[in-house]
């Protein structure tokens, strides 16, 4: 019955265009269209919060592309406004569910005061990554991998074509693991590199391709609950687990391209998509079912 849903859902629609890839690379790092000065989440914080949004920005594109030896993790020094901010955890988990082409980072973050001065932020990542060489055979596999993926998704026209493709191919191509260890299957680097993720893996690698086919959408977070996705479809945001889809079989509707108050009644039991975390702290998108607005 999975499979049967699967190849249903990579046969809706079968529009044909001309392949012209929407990723791009700066500078060796795969970058979004847009700047991480457009994310929606970015748009929501203070000043300060945005400045060290930035800087997190900066210094994982610097890690990405270092050619030095590194033993992993990294810091970023703050000023007292960041490191004793009560928000400090929400800013740090609003950057990693919008830029999941950061592979390498492994959603745990850490504040140190060293005896030789200064005070940091740490960004912990994965320890296969720890080399340069690690990273570039990464690197060189997600751009061989995310051209030939785009170059069916480019075949679609409008984004609900494309939205459909992504979330089809994903379903077609994930394995949930039995287990949820080690920590990279709660990452795209999961898929990518191994093809097993969880719900946190689902969320990134479907931010990832949206994003880099031009459609906007970040993932959101019940804190260490679950994980999904809220997506801008034209002129309107809707929400999509892709996690629950695949597991769903028949039924797998009910979680694709909802407004959040239809998640909620359809997860009353076990409330896993109760907004917690940064998306009860900052506002998210009035969301709304798709078929509103056909």
């Amino acid at each position: 019955m999975k499979l049967f849903i699967k190849l249903a859902v990579m046969a809706a629609v079968l529009v044909i265009c001309v392949f012209s890839p929407l990723f791009s690379v700066r500078s060796g790092a795969f970058a979004y269209a847009n700047p991480p000065e457009d994310d929606y989440l970015y748009s929501l914080l203070a000043p300060a919060e945005q400045r060290f949004y930035l800087m997190m920005y900066d210094s994982c594109t610097a890690y990405m592309n270092s050619t030095t030896p590194d033993r992993g993790n990294f810091r970023i020094e703050v000023g007292d406004d960041i490191y004793n901010s009560p928000n400090l955890h929400y800013i740090e988990e609003m950057f990693y569910f919008s830029h999941p082409e950061f592979y390498f980072l492994n959603n745990k973050f850490g504040r140190v005061r060293p005896r030789s001065g200064g005070q940091y932020v740490v960004l912990y990542t994965f320890r296969e990554f720890d080399t340069p060489a690690e990273r570039q055979k990464f690197n060189s596999k997600l751009e061989k991998e995310t051209a030939k993926i785009m170059k069916e998704i480019n075949r679609y026209k409008t984004d609900i074509e494309k939205e459909t493709a992504i979330y089809g191919y994903i379903m077609a191509h994930a394995e949930y693991p039995e287990h949820i260890s080690p920590d990279i299957y709660h990452s795209m680097a999961g898929f990518f590199g191994r093809g097993k993720i969880v719900c946190e893996g689902y969320t990134q690698v479907m931010t990832y391709l949206c994003s880099c086919a031009g459609i906007e959408c970040f993932g959101v977070t019940r804190e260490n609950v679950h994980s999904w996705n809220i997506v801008r479809i034209g002129d309107s945001w809707h929400e999509i687990d892709v996690a629950n889809m695949d597991a769903a079989g028949k039924g797998w509707e009910k979680w694709c391209n909802k407004a959040h108050s239809t998640f909620i009644e359809n997860d009353r039991n076990t409330k896993m998509h109760t907004y917690k975390g940064f998306t009860a702290a900052y506002p998210m998108p009035q969301t709304k079912d798709h078929k509103e607005q056909e």
